[in-house]
């Protein structure tokens, strides 16, 4: 009778665990948890891409790749930030890391979009402490280039300059911005659609985490999707009829698939379904080898947290307009900086 409690005991235990945490088929889980992260408003998110395994075949490789090879793989890369789809605002800080041999080195550099705005701001960096007098050091860079901007009104002085003010004022709208991330919804419903179902597994009784596992034709689609949609057709076409339309998605996508079939890649996608219903993690792992597997064989990792759904939190703050500098101000900091040319101290004569 005993065992017969506990046997039932341990089943209600794992039916609470297994089946009220998740339901269906991984594939559908994971799905679900995909369309639901794009319906987020907003997001942080913390990304670590870094190389765990590089090896070439001997006679390819000399005693200084070697060493080359051994210090890359203390070299990570961060890409933090946040994303507000509601106010079009987006900030990356490109983090440069590098940690081995008791080498703890990191070096940040945080940029912040505001689409609306038409203001790109680049945060406190090492350009503080390279372009700006120590009094300037907390100042935010803001380069303006919404259509009335000093910048913008320069720019328009020269035929380049008119060029690049175009370009960014087209790029850098509120429009712009929505058909991007509508562009990006698509790709990555389309990226995951045509996989077969056996290619997803549970990998907890939870029922919470999931792996997809792709080979090198489901790797090809997946990634030059996702990468295509960055360059879509209608944002990319041409508006004069002398000047030929830029490279499309479409194309784009093409090139990207004949490159990756001269590879062999295969991918593991481990991610994590939060109580919510939202993937909080991502664990991305290529293995890249030439066709052959001969020659060489790569492993790279890209790991990423998501959290603050729908308040996503800035790093920038762009509300305190008296800790911006406009570039103007860099420029009159530079000419200054010119017009002070060091005195030459001639030397007497004995």
């Amino acid at each position: 009778m005993k065992k017969i409690v506990l046997f039932l005991l341990a089943f209600l235990t794992i039916i609470t665990i297994t089946g009220c945490t998740s339901s269906g088929t991984p594939d559908i889980a994971l799905k679900q948890a995909f369309a639901k992260n794009l319906t987020l408003d907003g997001y942080n998110y913390q990304s670590e891409m870094k190389l765990n395994k590089l090896d070439i075949k001997k006679e390819n490789v000399t005693e200084k790749d070697d060493k080359i090879i051994a210090i890359m793989k203390g070299f990570s890369l961060g890409f933090n930030g946040a994303v507000d789809s509601i106010n079009a605002k987006q900030e990356i800080v490109f983090d440069i890391r590098y940690n081995q041999n008791n080498v703890d080195a990191s070096i940040k550099f945080p940029v912040l979009v505001d689409y609306k705005k038409q203001h790109i701001y680049v945060g406190k960096s090492i350009l503080n402490t390279v372009l700006l007098p120590s009094n300037m050091f907390e100042k935010t860079i803001m380069l303006d280039f919404s259509k009335n901007s000093s910048l913008s009104k320069k720019l328009n002085k020269s035929e380049d300059g008119k060029v690049l003010a175009s370009y960014m004022q087209k790029y850098l709208s509120e429009g712009h911005f929505k058909k991007q991330q509508e562009s990006y919804k698509k790709a990555y419903a389309d990226a995951f659609n045509d996989i077969n179902v056996s290619n997803f597994k549970y990998t907890d009784l939870s029922k919470k985490q999931i792996r997809l596992t792709l080979d090198n034709k489901d790797s090809a689609n997946v990634i030059s999707t996702i990468l295509g949609a960055i360059v879509n057709d209608e944002l990319n076409a041409s508006e004069d009829k002398d000047t030929p339309a830029t490279l499309s998605g479409n194309q784009l996508k093409s090139l990207i698939m004949v490159f990756l079939y001269t590879i062999d890649l295969q991918t593991t996608i481990d991610s994590n379904i939060n109580n919510s219903g939202y993937i909080d993690s991502n664990n991305i792992n290529f293995n890249i080898s030439d066709i052959n597997k001969k020659k060489f064989n790569a492993d790279i990792q890209m790991s990423t947290k998501y959290d603050n759904f729908n308040h996503p939190n800035f790093s920038i703050n762009t509300s305190n307009v008296t800790e911006n500098i406009d570039i103007d101000e860099l420029v009159k900091l530079f000419e200054a900086k010119k017009d002070k040319k060091p005195v030459s101290k001639k030397k007497k004569k004995k």
